[in-house]
């Protein structure tokens, strides 16, 4: 391996925020090429922020269902909006919830780590 293929292996890990040894590993098991460390923050943020939004939704709906079976029926009108948008906003929100969690799952698939570990290999000497 060139030096300017060598630094360019070690300033991806660096900026992955994983030992180059790892970051290696990663890329021959066919893993996609990690998150940036400094992108985790923000999307931890943003899990967090949909979370919240989340929350919101079902504090809405459990006041709605409360004013509903009190027979307050003018002031639940007020949800009518929500209601209307209630699925598609929620589906958007799971499929962003999924979409972060998946970025942030550690990337080693189970054949690397075993290998890693010193499990013994096929036709390895003991």
């Amino acid at each position: 391996m060139s030096r300017a293929d060598a630094s360019a292996v070690l300033a991806a890990a660096r900026l992955a925020g994983q030992p180059p040894g790892d970051f290696v590993a990663d890329l021959l098991a066919g893993q996609p090429v990690p998150m940036p460390a400094s992108d985790r923050a923000e999307t931890v943020g943003a899990l967090i922020a949909a979370c919240a939004d989340l929350s919101t939704f079902s504090r809405n709906l459990s006041h709605l269902v409360s004013l509903v079976r009190q027979g307050a029926f003018r002031p639940a009108e007020e949800y009518r909006p929500m209601l209307t948008t209630l699925s598609i906003d929620v589906r958007e929100h799971l499929d962003h919830l999924t979409r972060a969690l998946v970025d942030l799952q550690p990337r080693r698939g189970k054949g690397m780590q075993q290998r890693r570990s010193g499990a013994a290999q096929p036709g390895a000497r003991s």
